[in-house]
């Protein structure tokens, strides 16, 4: 799956995926576009699948609008 910007949001050259991801107290989590933190996850290759899903719902629901 290709992940494209919103065409509302700013055009930059630094793109900071790993800073979407966090650990508190041994869990995983990942935080969206709307700061919103979403988890938790037991591992971090699980929280990366979770921000995966949330793109995917994010594109599906796009579409439908």
């Amino acid at each position: 799956m290709e992940i494209s910007k919103r065409s509302n949001d700013q055009q930059s050259n630094k793109h900071h995926r790993s800073d979407r991801f966090f650990a508190v107290d041994g869990k995983w989590y990942y935080r969206t576009r709307e700061k919103i933190h979403l988890g938790p996850y037991e591992a971090l290759e699980e929280a990366e699948d979770g921000l995966i899903a949330y793109l995917r719902y994010l594109h599906v629901a796009e579409r439908r609008e």
